[in-house]
């Protein structure tokens, strides 16, 4: 699903939608990639609890 974004691009997407706090499954996504790149970031599982959504 995100092979075409480089690493930097997913690493930045990711943190982006922390920040913003996007839908909790689309980041669980990108960490998914995230996490089978190998990709170090500083904010992994830094996720909403969704019932406080």
């Amino acid at each position: 699903m995100f092979e075409k974004l480089s690493d930097q691009a997913l690493k930045e997407a990711y943190e982006n939608a922390v920040l913003l706090e996007l839908d909790i499954d689309f980041i669980l996504l990108l960490e998914k990639e995230i996490n089978h790149r190998g990709i170090k970031t500083n904010q992994l599982t830094t996720h909403r609890n969704p019932t406080n959504a």
